[in-house]
């Protein structure tokens, strides 16, 4: 991993840094997208806090059975050594949902309405924590000017790649989000985005076959296409409502937006070769 500087013998690595920022802005839009839903603001704090430590969870386990298992049952105590790297952020995300609903229902709170609300963080947040990830991607049969020099080839630099998707899933997102009702839309549309977004970015990825030339993480990537198009469909029967709401008019976003999220996309990637150069 990439050390930025050491503090006291402990060092910080750029992807920590990205992490750590990523879920700052992922929880202050959520919480800004609470506030104007009107949802219980305290029930958030503490779903927060929940969804973060179980993400962590979920990423790890996940990555332990499905990418490395048989290293990790020989080092078994090497599953607490999250330092040393192996996360996945599919796994981040089933313990997270689950987590999240699960304590939501305990509170008789609206999953379905919080889920809205923090979709649209959740994206921005993956966007701004990509950045620092050092897992490159397969090396290039043509090296293009956007490849990156690694390990003795020039290969694809899948973290820009995905990051640059999910700050166009945040945008779309953020845009759709005055044009449905709190009925999980919202939700089940980055789940189907992001399920296409790791899906593709998989083919320039090194994972474990499933079958084929498809992976692992291309099997769970189908799954959650699969569930995002099923919760989508029968919210819209469940909620009448939000069939109307999605057929509304949008409203317009003002150009500023746009050219922010263009000037943010293109400022993140000189930066990334910039760090990398």
């Amino acid at each position: 991993m990439q050390k930025v500087f050491s503090l006291g013998g402990v060092h910080i690595y750029l992807f920590g840094i990205t992490i750590a920022l990523g879920l700052l802005c992922g929880y202050l839009i959520s919480n800004y997208e609470v506030k104007r839903r009107k949802l219980d603001e305290e029930i958030f704090s503490s779903l927060a806090l929940i969804v973060i430590l179980f993400s962590i969870v979920g990423a790890r386990l996940y990555y332990v059975l499905a990418f490395n298992l048989e290293y990790y049952l020989a080092n078994p105590l090497e599953v607490l050594m999250i330092r040393n790297g192996g996360m996945s952020i599919q796994g981040g995300l089933i313990g997270g949902f689950l987590s999240g609903a699960i304590y939501l229902r305990s509170k008789g709170a609206g999953i379905l309405s919080f889920a809205d609300a923090i979709v649209p963080g959740l994206a921005f947040g993956q966007f701004v924590g990509r950045i620092g990830c050092d897992v490159f991607g397969v090396p290039m049969k043509t090296p293009y000017p956007w490849g990156i020099f690694f390990n003795g080839s020039w290969v694809h630099p899948v973290q820009i790649y995905e990051a640059l998707l999910n700050l166009a899933l945040f945008t779309y997102l953020w845009r759709r989000k005055h044009t449905t009702q709190s009925h999980g839309i919202l939700a089940t549309e980055y789940i189907v985005g992001f399920g296409i977004i790791r899906g593709a970015i998989e083919f320039f990825r090194v994972n474990p076959i499933w079958i084929g030339t498809l992976t692992v993480a291309h099997l769970t990537s189908l799954i959650m296409i699969g569930i995002g198009i099923a919760l989508n469909l029968f919210i819209r029967r469940a909620y009448p409502d939000s069939i109307t709401a999605t057929k509304k008019v949008p409203r317009k976003q003002k150009p500023q937006f746009y050219i922010a999220m263009v000037a943010l996309g293109i400022g993140t990637t000189y930066l990334f070769y910039l760090i990398r150069a």
